[in-house]
């Protein structure tokens, strides 16, 4: 499995309409999932910075740090999120 499908993949896990947010009494909202897939694409591509805006509600933390986390960690780096 390549790291791009691995990463995406995770973040499916994540983000899905039955993932694992969901599973933990989160709601699903589509463009969380969308800001996730974004973020990805930015890390795959390794841009060192990406811009995105979303009202307020929509997850952008969430859909920032999981995939930045799962990304570091398949690295094998460190990483800070603040």
């Amino acid at each position: 499995m390549s790291y791009r499908t691995d990463l995406a993949s995770h973040v499916e896990t994540f983000f899905a309409p039955e993932g694992w947010l969901v599973r933990q009494g989160m709601r699903h909202i589509p463009q969380q999932k969308r800001f996730a897939e974004l973020v990805v694409e930015w890390l795959v591509a390794g841009k060192p910075i990406g811009l995105a805006e979303g009202d307020t509600g929509t997850g952008k933390t969430l859909a920032m740090a999981l995939p930045l986390l799962v990304h570091y960690s398949l690295l094998k780096e460190k990483v800070a999120v603040s």
